[in-house]
């Protein structure tokens, strides 16, 4: 069939010998732009951040490729840099050359902004930084330099609306929009916090910042205003406001703050030991707020005893095997009301135990560690368990007092008094006997 036969060109032929000559031209012309365009834009990308010859390498980049917007831009950032009195002008034709051949780049226009600021031209600088924004309206960048170009201005107030906007989006640059609105509202907490609006993330870093300024209370009250989801959510801050609730001594406060945060300190109470009968186990060695801390050491080595409990199944064994002196120090951070009376019950039992200064339960101030109250030493030999109890009282500007096993001051001369043996401990209690009138809301501080 015709359709099937094989069809040549007849090269020989004047005009198929210029039409190929024509395709051959506009593919190397068209592969002589594309080179030109992209030798410009790779040299363009590298040419502000050349140590030297960056002007030369930027006008090469302008040259081989003139309606580049990448090329007219590298050619305008090193001429921002100059400081002839033609340099900054020549820069922003450049800038606007850029936004002209791309003008829907949101970086061109920020740049052109910045520019025409340096220049002396503050109306022509918000309208290209405004441009930014409306382009990139969910990107930091160009509203973090809107704002500052407002806050330069002295207008405050529009300058944090951007700014807020920008603490939102843009974790990284929080600290810095806090510390424009602490310049900004002189250290005005409430004002600053309603200015920074109600995101909860930038709230929650807020809190962090206040209490780094030792605004502790602002910091309070605005954490306070978070739900329990939040609180849980944000728990880096909370564990942060509640250690430092804890070093200002406001144990009351901790308290409250740690069960927000943590599920298992969910059933802390004030007034109450924690984990007092031992059911809920130990941790060796820990140091968590509100619960016993046990170490465990060659001397004293201290684990649960499922086979003699007073009551339940747990117990606290402490093997004692010191020759040389030491201390005996279980301990727990315990938070109570102010101006209060407490009564205190534990059972103690030994076996073997042999030393002039056996161990004693303490009640210290958490505050500055006086000692409330010291039960008496536990029964050298052996003995079954025995029930103790100790009555206290808080004083008006103390929260907190720490429950302590230790050992009793040793008498014998030189103060060695060696201790071998073990001792058992088990169900704390601790009840409030009573309070004076208007108590319960001192040592807030």
């Amino acid at each position: 069939m015709a359709s099937d036969q094989l069809k040549l060109i007849d090269a020989g032929s004047t005009l198929a010998r210029a039409l190929l000559i024509v395709v051959a031209l506009a593919a190397l012309l068209c592969s002589w732009l594309a080179f030109r365009w992209y030798g410009g834009s790779e040299i363009a990308l590298a040419a502000p951040y050349l140590p030297e010859n960056s002007l030369s390498a930027a006008q090469t980049a302008a040259r081989l490729s003139p309606d580049d917007p990448l090329a007219r831009w590298a050619l305008g950032t090193v001429l921002q840099r100059g400081v002839g009195a033609n340099d900054l002008q020549a820069a922003i034709g450049e800038y606007k050359r850029a936004v002209s051949l791309s003008p829907r780049d949101f970086r061109l226009w920020t740049d052109l902004g910045r520019a025409e600021e340096q220049a002396g031209n503050f109306a022509g600088s918000e309208r290209a930084l405004r441009r930014a924004v409306e382009l990139a309206p969910y990107y930091s960048w160009p509203r973090w330099h809107l704002g500052n170009f407002l806050l330069r201005r002295g207008r405050f107030d529009e300058a944090m609306t951007e700014l807020r906007r920008v603490a939102e989006e843009d974790p990284t640059k929080r600290g810095a929009v806090f510390d424009y609105a602490w310049m900004i509202y002189g250290g005005d907490v409430g004002t600053m916090s309603r200015a920074l609006g109600d995101s909860p993330s930038v709230r929650s870093e807020l809190v962090a910042y206040l209490l780094g300024r030792k605004q502790l209370n602002e910091a309070i009250q605005i954490w306070s205003g978070f739900s329990r989801e939040q609180k849980k959510e944000f728990e880096t801050t909370g564990k942060l406001l509640t250690d430092t609730l804890v070093a200002e001594k406001r144990y009351r406060m901790a308290l409250e703050s740690l069960r927000d945060i943590s599920q298992e300190q969910a059933g802390l109470e004030v007034g109450k030991v924690s984990n007092g009968s031992f059911e809920g186990g130990v941790k060796q060695d820990a140091t968590d707020l509100f619960t016993w801390n046990v170490p465990s050491t060659a001397q004293a080595r201290a684990s649960l005893d499922p086979g003699k409990a007073q009551a339940g199944e747990m117990s606290l064994r402490v093997n004692l095997n010191a020759p040389d002196p030491f201390e005996l120090n279980i301990s727990q951070l315990i938070a109570v009301e102010p101006s209060a009376n407490y009564h205190l019950t534990f059972y103690v039992r030994t076996s073997g135990l042999k030393s002039a200064a056996t161990p004693v339960v303490r009640i210290l101030s958490a505050v500055d560690k006086a000692r409330l109250a010291e039960s008496a030493q536990a029964t050298a030999g052996d003995s079954d368990w025995q029930k103790i109890s100790m009555d206290f009282k808080v004083p008006a500007d103390v929260d907190g007092i720490i429950l302590s096993i230790g050992r009793a001051t040793c008498a014998a001369e030189g103060g060695v008094c060696p201790i071998f043996g073990t001792v058992w401990y088990d169900d704390f209690n601790l009840q409030l006997t009573g309070r004076e009138a208007g108590a319960r809301g001192a040592g807030a501080r």
